[in-house]
């Protein structure tokens, strides 16, 4: 199912949120090589790519007429060129947010174009800037941004 959730008060720009049940990956090579390119492409570890995530984005990726270029993009493995879809993989591994189309799985009625955020929590900003958290998750005991860091 998809709701919508304003990003904010200022923008109020609504967003469809995708609302899941914990989901594995299928036992599917395709799925495993897409984990295997987007660790490459994000200079994360396989470990960090939501499994779930993964596959509703490669989906969408397909379902959106990029299957042939992700094709190429995953036969080519290490020796990635820079393109359109690397950027595109990069961009909503570590927002969470990916675009759909009409008629794409998860985008309802949608315009034109529009985007899903696929995960919050779980995007791979949060690994990369490890100082920080996501709005809404506690992080520690009530206060723990006043004290220092800890080494």
């Amino acid at each position: 199912p998809t709701d919508t959730i304003t990003l904010s008060a200022k923008s109020a720009r609504e967003v469809p949120f995708r609302v899941s049940a914990c989901a594995t990956v299928r036992d599917d090579p395709r799925a495993s090589r897409f984990v295997a390119l987007s660790a490459i492409l994000t200079g994360m570890p396989e470990t960090a790519m939501d499994p779930g995530a993964a596959e509703r984005l490669m989906e969408v990726l397909v379902a959106s007429g990029r299957g042939a270029e992700l094709a190429r993009l995953l036969a080519q493995g290490a020796e990635i060129v820079d393109g359109e879809l690397s950027r595109d993989m990069i961009v909503a591994w570590y927002s969470g947010i990916h675009a759909v189309q009409p008629g794409v799985a998860g985008s309802g009625s949608t315009p034109a174009r529009a985007e899903v955020v696929e995960t919050y929590v779980d995007a791979l900003i949060w690994q990369a800037l490890d100082f920080a958290r996501p709005q809404g998750v506690c992080s520690g005991v009530p206060g723990h941004w006043s004290l220092p860091p800890g080494g």
